[in-house]
């Protein structure tokens, strides 16, 4: 227990937690989709491509997701998806979650097609923290390649989107999805 002040200064001089990755490269999408003119499903996409730093491999690594709200039995959902690799593999994805605005939101894990990828969802008041968050450029999503291990941490910012104005649209499908009626 006496020991437990060096940890902060070793990690520091290792350089983990500082800059486990460093972004080469990032694509961030706003897309929606209606069904019979109305909203169906209103949806942000991201990639990323990255040195990674956090265990030492200094390999090429990547990221691809996606948060996507829908409704379904009358409530507002959001989905989250999750996939990686490191060098030329494909790697599992242990954890993911979404860090909004310096809360960490856990979603309820759901089993994906692939089982490498992480799937998840997020319901009740942590749909208004996402998408709260996303407004005020302060959301992050956050994932793990090992059991517990240190998450890696990525930036979904709407001002570096690739297309504002579908990033506008974004928002007004998820509010068109809160205001139709759903059955």
């Amino acid at each position: 227990m006496r020991n437990l002040w060096l940890a902060p200064l070793l990690l520091a001089i290792m350089g983990i937690g500082a800059q486990a990755q460093v972004i080469q490269q990032s694509q961030i999408e706003f897309y929606d989709q209606s069904v019979s003119g109305q909203p169906a499903i209103c949806g942000v996409e991201f990639t990323f491509v990255f040195v990674d730093n956090l265990y030492g491999t200094k390999l090429l690594g990547g990221m691809t997701g996606s948060i996507a709200y829908a409704v379904a039995n009358g409530s507002l959902g959001t989905m989250f998806k999750v996939s990686a690799a490191s060098g030329d593999n494909k790697v599992q994805v242990y954890s993911a979650s979404i860090k909004a605005q310096n809360q960490l939101l856990q979603p309820k894990q759901m089993v994906c097609e692939d089982k490498r990828n992480f799937c998840g969802g997020f319901y009740n008041d942590d749909n208004g923290k996402i998408m709260s968050a996303l407004g005020a450029d302060k959301l992050e999503v956050r994932y793990n390649i090992r059991p517990r291990g240190i998450d890696y941490a990525f930036p979904i910012s709407f001002y570096n989107a690739a297309n504002k104005e579908k990033g506008l649209e974004f928002f007004h499908c998820v509010k068109e999805l809160l205001r139709v009626p759903h059955t």
